[in-house]
């Protein structure tokens, strides 16, 4: 008997839905996961966000990878090692994990990691990349195309004030032709990036923000 609830097409972490395979005191149902791989999951699981892949993606796995062995890890300085660590168990979580906070602004709206940084020598081949990157201590990774994947083309480590301005939500305001955000332009000029805002909802020209004086109460 079909299932009441049709999941054909759904994406559930990194799995996608292609089918109803059988049902047996429930529904399972035919996935196919980013990795390639595929899995039969039970209907429950997948919409309780506690199976979201095909087992290369969990959290589980990407921990335990984050903890082999010492000698493997020779090649990279000590003091670089636990941001590391964090960085790739951190975007891992992010894009594969429902219940992780930040899951609904990255694996939620699809963003997902490459299979080069996914499974057993992910995490070995994301720290190679990182190395020769520029990676130091205290830089973020970040999206160059907010809207894409987590990639070694589309991938970058800034400071937080950079990675700061990379944003979906970030407003680009154009003057004098020099392109800046909002937060930019309240450094440039000595203004709170509330004071531009505000002035900006209220339709003011780039002239009047410039030049027209902030009252500090």
């Amino acid at each position: 008997m079909p299932p009441r609830i049709d999941l054909t097409g759904q994406r559930f972490g990194r799995l996608v839905v292609e089918r109803f395979a059988y049902s047996k005191n429930a529904a399972f149902w035919h996935c196919k996961c980013d990795c390639g791989g595929e899995n039969t999951v039970r209907a429950a699981l997948l919409r309780n966000g506690k199976v979201a892949s095909c087992g290369c993606g969990s959290i589980e796995a990407a921990i335990k990878n984050c903890h082999k062995s010492r000698k493997e890890n020779k090649y990279i300085p000590v003091s670089l090692r636990s941001g590391l660590k964090n960085c790739y168990r951190n975007m891992i979580r992010r894009c594969t994990d429902p219940s992780d906070k930040r899951w609904e602004c990255y694996g939620g709206r699809g963003i997902s990691v490459c299979n080069e940084w996914i499974g057993l020598s992910g995490r070995h081949n994301f720290y190679k990349w990182a190395l020769s990157a520029g990676y130091q201590k205290g830089l973020q990774i970040d999206r160059i195309d907010v809207n894409g994947n987590y990639t070694p083309r589309n991938c970058r480590f800034v400071d937080a004030t950079t990675q700061a301005n990379n944003t979906r939500r970030n407003r680009v305001i154009t003057w004098q032709d020099r392109s800046m955000t909002v937060a930019e332009w309240a450094r440039e000029l000595g203004l709170t990036y509330a004071a531009i805002q505000h002035r900006l909802d209220r339709g003011w020209p780039m002239e009047r923000i410039v030049f027209q004086p902030q009252r500090f109460y």
